[in-house]
């Protein structure tokens, strides 16, 4: 599952998700590895309270890489996905103990994903805020140099692709 979530994020890092593919792969990959622990916590009662810890790491992937409604919704199927196993054994279960850790384990996830998020979004401005930095004249506020070659190479590519007709 671990290997699964290092080639997921390197392909979803390099291509910024922009491939529709990789990243719909990318939300079911988290339906999957979140699947996998209830499905066990299912099959024995006795693992519910340690098979938690296997599901924040679908929550923090889904929080970094996936859009903000979309990372919502997989933090809601990793809710629903961890109270089933419980609601299941409700009148089997020995102990209050496991109830408690379900009961602590939600808050700390959804804060947990709340915080990569919140992370990844201050490094989107913090790198948006040093483009713009980087791309206009600090005195006047106009592009300079740099951002007129980077206008200059995306147009001519352009250009170039309509006039050879590579448009893909």
């Amino acid at each position: 599952s671990i290997a699964i979530v290092c080639v997921a994020s390197q392909l979803t890092w390099m291509r910024k998700l922009d491939d529709v593919r990789v990243y719909q792969v990318t939300n079911v990959w988290c339906v999957i590895a979140a699947t996998m622990p209830a499905a066990l916590m299912l099959a024995n009662e006795q693992s519910i309270a340690a098979l938690y810890v296997a599901m924040i790491a679908p929550a923090a992937f889904a929080a970094h890489f996936l859009r903000a409604r979309e990372a919502l919704l997989q933090l809601s199927v990793l809710s629903v996905l961890a109270l089933i196993p419980v609601i299941v054994y409700a009148g089997e279960l020995s102990s209050s103990h496991v109830v408690s850790r379900v009961a602590a384990f939600l808050p700390i996830m959804w804060v947990s994903a709340g915080a990569v998020w919140i992370l990844r979004h201050n490094r989107q401005t913090a790198v948006a805020s040093a483009e713009n930095v980087a791309l206009t004249d600090p005195l006047t506020g106009l592009a300079n140099l740099r951002a007129f070659h980077r206008r200059a190479d995306r147009l001519l590519g352009e250009r170039n692709a309509r006039l050879t007709g590579d448009t893909g």
